[in-house]
């Protein structure tokens, strides 16, 4: 789950970085037995990065790959910027959520 949670949060990130014009990203994690909880919020403003990519076939695979290593995840514009989210978990779910 540790390359999973690296791969997450390296992908969340750099969306932001080159998508939402932040000055500011936060990185919060939370975990219990078998789950991860990553969340990256920015004071940004949040853009469909498909839209910004769509030509270019090498790009537009982040979102991606957070979706296919995550349990549940979405990108929220909020009222101060953007949250991305994921939720990891390895094993059977427990009560820590």
């Amino acid at each position: 789950m540790a390359d999973a949670a690296r791969l997450v949060v390296s992908e969340l990130v750099t969306n932001t970085v080159l998508h939402s014009g932040a000055s500011e990203i936060n990185v919060r994690l939370a975990r219990s037995t078998s789950r991860i909880l990553i969340a990256v919020l920015d004071d940004g403003t949040w853009r469909d990065p498909a839209a910004d990519l769509a030509d270019l076939p090498e790009n537009g695979w982040g979102l991606r790959l957070v979706q296919a290593g995550a349990v549940d995840c979405a990108v929220c514009p909020t009222q101060v910027g953007t949250l991305a989210w994921a939720l990891l978990t390895s094993g059977p779910p427990d009560d820590g959520y």
